[in-house]
């Protein structure tokens, strides 16, 4: 994994290391922590499912543990995609830290440590979603990521009903 200049990843029981996690290994602690950042997972059955369907999609996981005891503190989650804007590039889905071990330098070790599978798979890019308020837009800017763009997002099922096939008012944007 990347080195960085500093490490002050010695969370409140010791030192902290990043590696490749597969997704059939997440267990109940991985649950508890993207629970953190995504609280309407309701079922581990469900999330692990999930995790396996993105899996065959390309899904990789990372993971930031305790030394010693494996606890999970960190989880990223990513794939390589291809696109006209981007080129190829690693999109980051899921990027989280345990409540308890936040601002210690873990979330910028999962970057780095995405950055360099990115370099790894020649992509040309690190690209991430994140919410307006989300705190953690701190750790993007001083890592050096840019706000370059606005996400939008529809529930198929309502625009269908607003914008119908074959309606020329659901073409003007």
């Amino acid at each position: 994994m990347a080195r960085l200049p500093y490490d002050r990843s010695r969370g409140p029981s010791g030192a902290v290391r990043v590696h490749p996690l597969a997704v059939s290994a997440v267990g109940a602690g991985g649950f508890a922590l993207m629970r953190q950042l995504r609280p309407s997972l309701r079922s581990r059955r469900a999330f692990t499912a999930q995790l396996l369907r993105q899996s065959r999609d390309g899904y990789r996981l990372l993971a930031a543990s305790r030394v010693g005891d494996a606890r999970l503190v960190g989880l990223a989650g990513y794939r390589q995609c291809e696109n006209l804007v981007h080129g190829r590039f690693l999109y980051v889905d899921d990027l989280v830290v345990d409540r308890s071990w936040r601002g210690l330098g873990i979330g910028r070790r999962l970057l780095a440590a995405m950055v360099e599978q990115a370099e790894t798979k020649g992509c040309d890019a690190l690209v991430l979603d994140t919410g307006l308020k989300n705190p953690a837009r701190r750790l993007y800017d001083a890592f050096g990521l840019d706000a370059s763009a606005v996400h939008y997002i529809g529930a198929l099922a309502e625009l269908s009903a607003d914008h119908p096939a074959g309606d020329p008012s659901a073409a003007s944007g």
